[in-house]
């Protein structure tokens, strides 16, 4: 925690410069690429101050940090510990106007939050580009807030690709390294390319360093938006289609059979153009308009199909929860999970979850909790999975964090909710479900190859913060071993 730098607007009779206002001629050498570039991209980046409360002297703590707009609704993103338990916060653009901003979703896991800056008009946006084809030398500038001192712009060059960062003792992958500095208060600021489109966000320093210079990929933070944002369970409605995170504009991956996009008459590879009259041109955009809707609202849809635009009104449909099961089942249970051990055969395991439980001669018993070290078969090559159920103590969202070293995979209510595959360090993945009461089907496969065993499973929930699960809320079937 720091003493919150107060963020200072300039007066009306104040000099200043702008990047958008000035009085050098176009045709000035001055006008350089770069400096067109920068006069599109940072008046979507905002400094964000975050209050924590005073202290016991009187003095605002807080946080400081950065964003940029995504969409013109005001839709930002910014790094989660740079928001997450403040009481309030404002972000100030880089002509001095502050503005409040409302907290939409955030995942610890991943450093990553929306949020809405407050602006009651469209603001100017900064697209996310593609991290799949960056190459090492390119230039790219960093825009942020570095100590709280207000919007500064940095320069340097791509200087690593597929980085991980550590911070307590996990991983995180999709990562980028710049040489353009990057200090505390970057946070959540975005690395620019020479095209004008964000290609990373700045996170948390690494570990007892400051030079290494480490942002989110676009592609990640592409992929991660929709499961931060978690419509279903967050805002409890569905729009009953996927879209590709990685495709312009929002373009359909799979629709249900029966829901809302399918009654709509939509196909596989409709684009979403825009929605209810607002152009959405990046795969994001998607979601996002989709955030505080209510079940049974109608949107009007600009869809292109082939070389054909029509419109089409889609009404939201009520998420369904994953209930729990039957009382007949729950009364045939009984405290712990089922535990199955593999052994693995080091000269044929290909690290992956489908042939870590293909292994013969599994060996089941009973175990109170998520152990491994008491219910391996040995130390290395092997695969156990957690059978049973979850006890859930009230309705509502649930966010789970599962890390692991190396593969694992969690199933609640009987689906994929998160896969961390392969042979890697620690990594940890993130979900958000809704559920109800009551005891729903858990599962949780592991496996280990060679080196450091690491499996940890987090859940939080209401007023309860993010902490292991408990074993006293594991259950399985009676006579199941």
């Amino acid at each position: 925690m720091m003493v919150c730098p107060s963020p200072r607007p300039l007066h009306a009779d104040e000099p200043r410069a702008t990047l958008t206002e000035n009085t050098v001629s176009e045709d000035s050498p001055r006008f350089t690429p770069q400096v067109r570039m920068l006069q599109k991209a940072v008046p979507a980046v905002t400094s964000v101050f975050a209050f924590l409360g005073k202290d016991d002297s009187g003095r605002q703590q807080g946080r400081t940090g950065s964003a940029s707009t995504i969409d013109a609704a005001g839709y930002a993103l910014t790094a989660s510990h740079v928001i997450t338990g403040a009481a309030a916060g404002i972000v100030q653009d880089s002509e001095g106007r502050q503005f409040r901003y409302k907290p939409i979703a955030e995942l610890e896991a991943y450093d990553l939050a929306i949020i809405r800056i407050l602006a009651g008009k469209p603001l100017p946006t900064l697209p996310i580009g593609r991290s799949h084809d960056l190459m090492l030398g390119e230039p790219i500038v960093a825009i942020g807030n570095p100590h709280g001192v207000g919007l500064t712009v940095s320069e340097g060059i791509l200087s690593g690709l597929n980085r991980y960062s550590f911070q307590n003792d996990v991983y995180t992958s999709g990562m980028v390294q710049t040489s353009a500095p990057l200090f505390q208060g970057n946070s959540g600021g975005p690395l620019v390319n020479a095209e004008g489109a964000q290609i990373g966000m700045a996170l948390r320093l690494h570990s007892n360093s400051e030079s290494l210079g480490l942002a989110m990929g676009a592609d990640r933070i592409r992929e991660l938006i929709p499961r931060v944002l978690a419509i279903e369970a967050r805002d409890g409605i569905t729009a009953g289609c996927d879209v590709d995170p990685l495709v312009d504009p929002p373009t359909l991956t799979s629709v249900d059979d029966s829901g809302p996009a399918a009654d709509a008459k939509l196909q596989l590879g409709d684009q979403v153009v825009s929605v209810n009259g607002n152009e959405t041109r990046h795969a994001y955009q998607w979601p996002l308009a989709l955030v505080g809707r209510k079940a049974g609202e109608t949107i009007q849809l600009d869809v292109v199909r082939g070389d054909q635009r029509m419109q089409v009104s889609l009404t939201l449909a009520e998420a369904v929860p994953v209930a729990g099961v039957d009382a007949e089942i729950a009364d045939a249970t009984e405290p712990g999970l089922t535990v199955t051990a593999y052994p693995l055969d080091p000269r044929r395991f290909n690290n992956t979850l489908e042939m870590a439980f293909r292994a013969p001669e599994p060996k089941s018993s009973v175990a109170m909790g998520l152990d491994v070290e008491a219910v391996k078969p040995r130390d290395e090559y092997f695969a156990i999975r957690f059978d049973g159920f979850l006890n859930v103590p009230t309705s509502g969202v649930y966010t789970f964090n599962l890390a692991s070293d190396d593969g694992s995979r969690l199933m609640i209510g009987g689906r994929d909710r998160i896969v961390n595959d392969g042979d890697h360090p620690a990594l940890e993945e993130s979900c958000v479900i809704r559920l109800q009461a009551g005891l729903v089907p858990f599962r949780l496969d592991y496996f280990q190859g060679r080196g450091r065993r690491m499996l940890s499973l987090r859940w939080q929930y209401g007023d309860v913060a993010m902490s292991a699960i408990p074993d006293s809320v594991f259950f399985h079937r009676s006579g199941d071993q």
